[in-house]
């Protein structure tokens, strides 16, 4: 069954703020009798034939579309399924428990996933880069969040009996003008991330805000300094279909690989700081 859903256009008040009134809409109707999405007689289509298509007109928030998700999920519909860079966006309990199954009921047998995330646990940082990194990561630590959550995705896949064929790639990213355009990108995406954190790192460092935004230009000068370097991940696994003849529970995993990069991989171990300064878990 596919589910797609056309934006109805946005009301704005005469302060031009945007009025959404659907999710009130949704709770009365959901909630008077009879209690339910809809009253035609699609129901047993819906839950028989995977090739069923819904259009929801004016969905607002999609919150009738994401109840009717629920309420008819679908199964082995997608050939590939991909996400990227939501390490933050789930504890540790939900990657293992929700998100990982919910990927692998997703894909069609014979299909992959792949998930794509960063080791947030950035390299040869300054002491003011430091200082935020740590401030940052103590505080994912005390909402259940795993920065580190790469380490441990390729064991839930590896524990997962219906995937196979599970290959984990490596690739080091610097952050900096030392490391061209992609260096200042990902300088800008590191300084942007903790700006738009300044609220919840000042409470926990303590600092003023002229404090906290010279410490970022301190920060973002020791990048080229210290030739500072961040590593991404991508790990990839195949669902068992029927005709590889293989007993689900017996996936295997690949070597890790290492992807091209402008940084070598020897001078970078070399100068690599002491794990103490890192590990929160």
């Amino acid at each position: 069954m596919t589910l797609t859903t056309m934006k109805k256009p946005q009301k704005k008040n005469i302060q031009g703020d945007i009025i959404d009134s659907s999710t009130d809409n949704d709770i009365i109707i959901r909630e008077t009798p009879p209690t339910s999405n809809f009253s035609a007689l699609v129901e047993k289509k819906m839950l028989n034939d995977k090739s069923v298509k819904v259009l929801d007109v004016g969905c607002g928030p999609g919150t009738w579309l994401l109840e009717m998700s629920s309420e008819f999920p679908k199964y082995d519909t997608f050939d590939f399924v991909h996400m990227r860079f939501l390490c933050i966006a789930f504890t540790e309990d939900e990657w293992e428990h929700k998100v990982i199954p919910e990927l692998t009921r997703l894909v069609k047998p014979g299909g992959y996933i792949e998930i794509m995330e960063a080791d947030l646990q950035f390299k040869h940082l300054g002491n003011n880069g430091r200082i935020f990194l740590n401030a940052w990561l103590q505080d994912l630590n005390s909402r259940f969040i795993n920065p580190l959550i790469i380490h441990k995705l390729e064991g839930y896949l590896h524990a997962t009996p219906a995937l196979h064929n599970i290959v984990l790639e490596h690739r080091p990213n610097p952050v900096g003008d030392w490391g061209g355009r992609i260096g200042k990108v990902a300088a800008d995406i590191f300084v942007s991330l903790i700006r738009s954190l300044e609220t919840r790192i000042i409470d926990r460092m303590g600092l003023t805000s002229a404090e906290f935004q010279e410490l970022i230009e301190f920060a973002a000068h020791e990048f080229n300094e210290q030739n500072t370097y961040a590593e991404s991940y991508r790990i990839y696994a195949r669902k068992i279909c029927d005709d590889d003849g293989i007993e689900a529970g017996s996936s295997t995993l690949t070597s890790p690989t290492a992807m091209m990069s402008s940084v070598d991989a020897e001078t970078r171990h070399s100068k690599e700081l002491p794990q103490k300064y890192y590990t929160f878990y």
